[in-house]
């Protein structure tokens, strides 16, 4: 099933929403146990996805889908983009 990312936390999650995901219970979630919530050891961020195509969108809006998945794409710093701006800048201005 092809994804795309509807939404993205802004803030990272304080208590784990559902304890199937706790390490403990099955899921891989490393989580604590303090006054009967499952605080996780790391910061997870809760990602909505939805289906590329809108024919699948009916067969699936239904269900709750855990599984594995991989995330296709390309990689590049968060400054590299305004640092080869400014390098084709000065080369310009300089002359090269």
């Amino acid at each position: 099933i092809r994804l795309k990312v509807k939404t993205v936390d802004p803030d990272t999650s304080r208590v784990l929403p559902r304890s199937e995901l706790a390490a403990h219970l099955g899921g891989h979630v490393i989580v604590r146990e303090k006054t009967g919530q499952l605080l996780p050891d790391h910061a997870i961020y809760r990602v909505t996805l939805e289906p590329e195509i809108d024919a699948e969108l009916g067969l699936l809006e239904a269900h709750s889908w855990r599984g594995h998945l991989t995330i296709q794409a390309a990689w590049q710093a968060p400054l590299w983009p305004y640092a080869r701006q400014v390098f084709s800048v000065m080369v310009r201005e300089l002359g090269f």
